[in-house]
């Protein structure tokens, strides 16, 4: 095979390997799965060997048998991450469960001692990262006003109620049981303090990552204590990917207004940290002209800035995101150092790659393909547009008109960026987040030149100056910058209809969704295989969504929406837990929506779609002029005896667990233990489901599974 297609084949067999794996509906076999995969194994190499000794007019078989090595490959880290990750799960979870309670008042409390692997600037006070069992650790969120970085690597014991990763607030959508698993952070919890017990001698390993966390934790308190709320919270976020001390309405601002890719480290913060620090070094290098004359100075440039996209690494927490912008701009800087030309598509390919080698389970996380389909539609868009000459210079002895033609090029491109990188993004956010920013290309124009000529220079060099006199100086520039990048954010986002929401999307969509890009990446939509890419359309909108409930119910009651007569999601009170109700209505694709119900203390009417009336009783006089009255009636009260309406009964149900009713039978996981409530021979049957039974993977049930074996 030739050698420019190994990697992106090499990428593409990985990627549908591991998207096979982890969107299988259930669990492999643990024991026949990897007999399947070694069987499979042996038969490719055995076609491997065969092909070398014959004479093929075409390379489209070695081509299929490479890629079907590497989709083997993607199903063996797939599998293998898990199980490693469960296991390592599992013992957090055992130990948690066994420990012993704070006090018999106190019994949901538990008393455990781990080990503090790491320390995060937060809006209350701090997170820490605690190692329990294995590799799998607990977030705290400690209300303590000092980062206190000296616990780093001591064993600490601190008194904790654990709060398990949720279920998802609606079936099909995201779910915190899958982030959670495979990040090993089995619970969270809020705690006052923690009591040390033990510092043992470190291994180089863990001096090499305290050090490395101090110093981030004491520049991050420099910004921290020197700039403003909320713009020392963006300042911190942009430079270490501290993101917990961002006021919850500056984070939503960023959303709406399409520019919350700055808050992720991406391929621009780091193009433009690396790439200035590269500028600046070749015009003082060429400043010298016993330096410019004797020998390349592209590569000492090209080395210090390697240096500086590796301290920028490290400096930002090393996100998905971030491994891929190093990895690309490493092999760019390197190529320079040996003077070879730097194949960009082939350099995106290798990092993700090394990613999916490292991370399998980042195929599914929204930040990593958010990242890659960006960059893989700008370079194939901007390839075009070269090809096409769009961007060639046009002579003229004009100075003034050499000064008009390269703002129009730069304003042009700032403005093609952002549409292309939005439409890319757009793609994947709409799986994974239902949304969209309707004003994005305002806001990118509006603050990206402040981003880029202001702020990550700002940043880039008041990291350099921070311990010298004129450090003031840097910061008062640097948060007019963020202020100003910030006020546009809150400008953009308030406008009429900032925000537009879809329904939720299938995982066909997904699927279809990469393929597309790996496609582009790899320009195989030429031709007529163009027409490949509107099967992959009709494909992604029209494969199976799930369906939306006639009723939301959280808990026993204490937040009801329903489908009005209009056919829209409706809230029948003001929303008390906003963040799950939020959800429902993003899920369905609709601004929230509080309906005006006749509502007193003990009873609710309203009347759903399809002219059925319900009542929402909080008394037992209620429940019995409800079932007088209405079609279907929801109480936490028992059904009263020769009730006429239909009657849900939410006294077993469980508090802050998410029941969606469906209006006849639905194909689906569903809580049958309480569908029917007794009542088979009444019509209509509604049907009662459950997200906390949603999916059959082990990163679905893997806390319930585990619990089984106490």
């Amino acid at each position: 095979m030739p050698h420019h297609l190994m990697i992106p084949f090499s990428t593409l067999g990985m990627s549908l390997g591991l998207l096979i794996f982890y969107l299988m509906p259930s669990d492999p076999l643990p024991d026949l799965f990897p007999i399947l995969l070694g069987a499979a194994s042996l038969f490719l190499l055995c076609l491997m060997v065969i092909f070398q000794f014959l004479t093929l007019k075409s390379t489209r078989p070695i081509i299929c048998v490479f890629i079907s090595v590497f989709l083997i490959l993607g199903l063996w880290r797939g599998w293998d991450d898990t199980k490693t990750t469960y296991a390592a799960v599992q013992d957090a979870v055992l130990y948690i469960e066994n420990a012993p309670p704070q006090s018999k008042d106190q019994a949901f409390e538990k008393q455990l001692v781990g080990q503090v692997i790491n320390i995060e600037p937060h809006r209350i006070g701090r997170l820490l990262h605690v190692r329990l069992k294995s590799d799998a650790t607990i977030q705290l969120y400690d209300r303590s006003k000092g980062l206190l970085s000296d616990q780093l690597f001591c064993k600490v014991t601190f008194s904790v109620s654990p709060k398990w990763p949720s279920a998802p607030a609606y079936i099909g959508g995201f779910d915190q049981r899958r982030l959670a698993f495979f990040s090993k952070t089995v619970a969270r919890g809020f705690i006052d303090k923690v009591e040390l017990i033990d510092c043992p001698p470190l291994s180089l390993g863990q001096r090499a990552s305290a050090a490395l966390i101090k110093f981030r934790l004491s520049l991050a308190s420099k910004y921290l204590n020197r700039l403003e709320v909320p713009e020392n919270a963006l300042a911190i976020a942009l430079l270490f990917g501290y993101r917990g001390t961002m006021p919850p309405a500056i984070k939503e601002s960023f959303r709406a207004s399409g520019l919350a890719h700055l808050l992720a480290i991406s391929g621009l913060h780091m193009a433009l940290f690396a790439g200035g620090l590269y500028a600046l070094i070749r015009f003082i290098l060429a400043c010298i002209p016993a330096l410019a004359l004797r020998g390349d100075i592209r590569v000492p440039s090209a080395l210090i800035a390697l240096l500086g996209a590796t301290f920028y690494l490290l400096m930002s927490g090393a996100g998905f995101a971030t491994q891929r912008a190093y990895i690309m701009i490493s092999l760019f800087l390197i190529a320079i150092v040996f003077r070879r030309p730097a194949l960009t598509m082939h350099n995106v390919m290798t990092a993700a790659l090394i990613i999916l080698m490292l991370e399998p389970s980042a195929i599914v996380a929204p930040g990593l393909l958010m990242s890659f389909s960006a960059v893989i539609t700008l370079i194939r868009f901007y390839n075009w547009q070269f090809n096409r000459g769009s961007f060639e210079p046009h002579l003229s002895n004009s100075y003034f008109e050499k000064t008009l033609r390269k703002i129009y090029h730069y304003g042009l491109a700032l403005i093609l960026t952002s549409l292309v990188a939005g439409f890319a993004t757009g793609i994947i956010a709409l799986y994974f987040f239902g949304r969209g920013a309707t004003y994005g290309i305002v806001a990118n124009a509006l603050a990206m030149p402040v981003f880029s000529f202001l702020t990550m220079p700002l940043l880039m060099l008041s990291t350099l100056v921070i311990h010298l006199p004129g450090f003031s100086v840097f910061m008062t520039m640097l948060a007019g910058s963020l202020r100003l990048i910030i006020q546009i954010a809150d400008w953009v986002s308030g406008f009429s209809g900032a925000v537009w929401r879809v329904p939720q999307l299938s995982d066909a969509y997904l699927l279809c969704a990469i393929v597309f890009f790996m496609g582009l990446a790899g320009q195989w939509w030429v031709g007529k295989r163009r027409l490949f890419v509107l099967v992959l359309i009709i494909i992604a909108f029209t494969g199976a969504r799930t369906s939306q409930p006639d009723l939301y119910i959280l808990g026993r009651g204490s937040d009801v929406a329903f489908v009005d007569t209009s056919g829209e999601l409706s809230m029948v009170q003001a929303p008390r837990n906003k963040f799950i109700t939020q959800q429902w209505f993003d899920g369905a694709g609709r601004k929230l929506k509080v309906l005006d119900a006749v509502c007193t203390e003990k009873l609710c009417q309203f009347v759903m779609q399809g002219s059925v009336k319900v009542g929402i009783a909080y008394s037992n006089e209620a429940a019995l002029q409800g079932c007088e009255q209405f079609d279907l009636v929801i109480s936490p009260r028992r059904r009263p005896s020769g009730c006429k309406a239909y009657f849900i009964s939410t006294s077993k149900f469980t508090p802050h667990r998410v029941y969606m009713i469906y209006k006849g039978a639905r194909k689906g996981v569903c809580d049958k233990s309480r569908s029917n409530q007794g009542q088979d021979d009444q019509t209509p049957k509604w049907e009662i489901c459950s997200t906390h039974v949603q999916g059959w993977r082990i990163w679905h049930k893997w806390r319930n599974e585990i619990l089984a074996q106490l």
